[in-house]
């Protein structure tokens, strides 16, 4: 997969030296998720994934502009920042999608920031329900259910993980399961 990913980059430069136009940001996200991210540590995806949001902005590509930056804060957020940091970036990200007007990565990116806030929170809960999302209000949506379920459910089990609730994690996975294979 990493062969064939950074195959993909390079044929993205002799198109372009052929002067066919390419989704370059579209790619560069992909690789930078599905095989740079799970190559390198996260501290060494953040500059890549800066890059390319820059790049999507300059190409005009809100989308992988906005999932860039989801991207984004969970680098930062498995790198080791201090989550006070990656709170405050993830403030400023949300923003920029919200004025993008990308609801979908706006109600992802919450997600991602409820989560750091659970994080920092005393109260070490796992339910995706604070100042900034709505658990149950964002289940309750009936489009992409499978998605959401599936996004909440990571999002949750990470917590589990972080603080140590280990049949929670395995309880919610087995039901998570069982919900999915309906």
């Amino acid at each position: 997969g990493q062969a064939l990913a950074y195959l993909s980059l390079a044929m993205l430069t002799k198109l372009r030296a052929l002067g066919v136009k390419v989704s370059e940001p579209n790619t560069h996200v992909r690789v930078n998720f599905f095989i740079a991210s799970w190559t390198n540590p996260p501290r060494l995806m953040v500059k890549p994934y800066q890059d390319v949001y820059k790049a999507a902005l300059l190409h005009g590509d809100v989308d992988s502009a906005c999932r860039t930056l989801v991207n984004l804060a969970h680098c930062l957020l498995f790198a080791g920042k201090e989550l006070a940091t990656v709170a405050e970036e993830c403030g400023s990200y949300l923003q920029q999608i919200e004025d993008f007007k990308y609801d979908k990565w706006a109600e992802v990116f919450r997600l991602v920031w409820q989560t750091v806030l659970n994080l920092i929170s005393s109260e070490n809960t796992t339910v995706l329900t604070g100042m900034v999302n709505n658990e149950e209000q964002f289940l309750s949506d009936p489009s992409d259910k499978v998605q959401r379920n599936h996004m909440v459910h990571f999002y949750r089990r990470l917590l589990c993980a972080f603080f140590g609730e280990y049949r929670q994690g395995a309880e919610d996975s087995i039901k998570w399961g069982d919900e999915f294979m309906k």
